[in-house]
């Protein structure tokens, strides 16, 4: 009758709540992976955002660098010509100071 009417339907809100729960349960777990997993990958960033800033050092060190370089060896290179031009004044072999001049560094 009424009673057994009753009864099933608190059992039936029973499971409903019941099954609620474990939802909202599984919900709070997922978003709980979902925030550690932005967490690393929070942690990821900054790091290569920090790497990135240590390689751009590194980068505009050696562009400075590699500005010395190039300098040193633009001078050396007037230097030579200074003294081929020199060598010739005074006489020397043109063949012989052109073939100085041009030969491979290898």
């Amino acid at each position: 009758g009424m009673g057994e009417k009753l009864a099933a339907k608190e059992e039936e809100l029973v499971r409903e709540v019941a099954s609620g729960a474990r939802a909202a349960k599984r919900q709070r777990g997922e978003m709980e992976v979902s925030s550690e997993l932005g967490g690393a990958v929070k942690s990821r960033l900054l790091q290569v955002k920090k790497e990135k800033v240590d390689v751009q050092g590194d980068l505009e060190e050696t562009q400075e660098n590699m500005g010395y370089v190039v300098h040193a060896e633009n001078v050396r290179m007037t230097q030579v010509d200074d003294l081929a031009l020199l060598a010739l004044a005074a006489g020397a072999d043109e063949p012989a100071v052109r073939e100085i001049k041009t030969r491979r560094l290898y």
